[in-house]
């Protein structure tokens, strides 16, 4: 469900939940897109270090405006975020910031507007780059519209990217390798699963319901029950069927379950467990997390490599959500029924 901001203000303190955690010492870049029979919303963001920034001003927005480039794209806003104090009544990295502006504006931006920001606290001042007169207050960024819908959603914001990449610490050794040989061999039978359409239209259900569970919080505790999901979240085809939620509707419900078996599954099925968990993410509009996410891979599977040059180069989330989709509903057909998938 796309989220309608309607003030500067409110944008501004829907960053952490629009990105899964609070950035400091960024930029932050937010489009306001049109759409189709409803209102404007902020959408591709992207956010990159702010030293990195001030290196390369241009190299660090080029993946991002690529996102633009076929996008009904009705204003940019930019937030940079930290505490550095310069000469008085003047901004943070003023000269960054006029070499940003310049290349959006080159690029056609129709309305565009860079801010100041201290932190994304309740109360913090934000102050304009474009015109130094405009400044507003930031409301608490946890009772936004943004947050809101990441609650119902079941996600939750980090307080830090280091906070957020901390999520991606495996179970111990012995866990993992306790449960390795069962995973083998569940995997085994997920292979042979893929040409009986009764037992994969079971073995799917059985992850769809596993998911819901997740939505709720119940996380499985059983190795044959883990290793009989982490099976099927690893091999090809059931993989593919599960690259998307049964209905459509994105939820935390599938991220938070492929997270859960990736703890406990050794390489290399764990790097599969990785790709699904990035697709998730960035089907949610997530790139900074599915980004993270690629970072706890250890084996280059196709899927990865795949993922990594999608998001390197600016996919819209919206057009990749449709492919993914598309690609899951053609692999859940297949396998239940025997229909012929597509070379595409």
């Amino acid at each position: 469900m796309p989220v309608i901001i309607s003030s500067t203000s409110e944008l501004i303190a829907s960053i952490p939940a629009l990105f899964k955690f609070v950035p400091r010492d960024s930029l932050v870049l937010v489009s306001i897109v049109a759409q189709l029979d409803a209102p404007p919303a902020p959408s591709p963001a992207m956010r990159v270090d702010l030293a990195a920034a001030e290196q390369d001003p241009a190299s660090s927005i080029n993946p991002w405006l690529t996102q633009l480039s076929d996008l009904p794209v009705l204003a940019v806003t930019g937030i940079v975020v930290c505490h550095r104090t310069e000469e008085q009544d003047s901004l943070p990295v003023r000269s960054t910031v006029d070499t940003i502006l310049e290349i959006l504006r080159q690029h056609g931006v129709p309305s565009l507007e860079v801010v100041h920001l201290p932190e994304f606290a309740a109360g913090a001042r934000w102050r304009s780059y474009v015109d130094v007169d405009r400044t507003g207050i930031l409301p608490d960024p946890t009772t936004t519209v943004a947050a809101a819908t990441n609650t119902f959603a079941g996600f939750t914001v980090a307080a830090s990217r280091e906070d957020l990449a901390a999520r991606y610490t495996s179970a111990s050794d012995a866990d993992r390798d306790r449960l390795r040989p069962l995973i083998a061999a569940a995997i085994r039978q997920s292979e042979q699963d893929q040409s009986q359409p009764a037992a994969a239209q079971d073995r799917i259900a059985r992850a769809d319901a596993a998911v819901r569970a997740s939505e709720r919080g119940v996380l499985p505790d059983d190795d044959l029950v883990i290793a009989d999901l982490a099976a099927t979240f690893t091999t090809l085809e059931f993989r593919d069927a599960m690259l998307v939620e049964a209905e459509n509707e994105p939820s935390a419900g599938a991220e938070r379950l492929a997270l859960h078996l990736w703890r406990l599954t050794p390489e290399p099925a764990a790097s599969h467990l990785i790709a699904i968990i990035a697709v998730h993410t960035y089907r949610h509009g997530d790139g900074a997390g599915a980004r993270i996410a690629l970072e706890a891979a250890r084996t280059g599977t196709p899927l990865v490599r795949l993922l990594s040059a999608c998001f390197a180069r600016g996919i819209d989330p919206v057009l990749f959500s449709q492919f993914m989709h598309e690609t899951s509903q053609e692999a859940r057909e297949h396998l239940t029924t025997g229909a012929r998938r597509s070379d595409a």
